[in-house]
């Protein structure tokens, strides 16, 4: 294994900087991104965070769609979330504002982690993500390293197995995959 740049070309920018990647042979096969929220500031945080994992993700995908990354596999993109616990994310949000349309009945009255959570599932089930986690816990837990795993489809198991399965077809050499030239 050796550390190298985590810069990767974009197609809206210039580039982008992602936490892990993975390359063998030349082919880029995994890119993670690591976010965390804490503290009681939730409401722009989170619109933040959304709008960034939508915005990263999307930008990638159309980098690798105008062959900007050189490879014939799409690599796995991953979102691993970690929030802390508190009064803030936990409780339903109550929100007052007058709206022209609708809003989603989970985006206006589920607590900041229902949100995460349901951002997690729609980031996978849109394909703008392989694979997304969250994990909340309390400051407190900074010793122990207790955590809260807030359903199966965005636990950090699930993240890693598919994780591992999409690694291991591209090194094994499955018809199409990065590894056949």
């Amino acid at each position: 294994m050796e550390r190298r740049a985590v810069t990767l070309p974009g197609f809206f920018r210039p580039s982008k900087s992602w936490d892990v990647t993975v390359v063998h042979r030349g082919a880029l096969l995994a890119v993670i991104e690591f976010k965390s929220q804490a503290g009681t500031s939730m409401g722009n945080n989170f619109n933040n965070r959304s709008e960034e994992a939508v915005g990263s993700a999307y930008d990638l995908r159309c980098a690798y769609d105008e062959g900007l990354l050189g490879q014939i596999d799409p690599p796995f993109i991953g979102w691993f979330m970690f929030v802390e616990e508190n009064s803030a994310s936990t409780r339903p949000h109550r929100d007052g504002t007058q709206y022209l349309f609708e809003i989603d009945h989970i985006m206006r009255r589920g607590s900041y982690i229902d949100r995460y959570v349901e951002l997690c599932q729609r980031l996978t089930a849109t394909g703008l993500y392989t694979s997304c986690a969250l994990v909340s816990a309390p400051a407190s837990s900074v010793t122990s390293g207790d955590f809260t795993v807030h359903s199966d489809d965005t636990s950090p198991q699930q993240f890693l197995d598919a994780l591992e399965a999409h690694l291991t077809r591209a090194v094994r050499g499955k018809p199409g995959s990065a590894n056949q030239r």
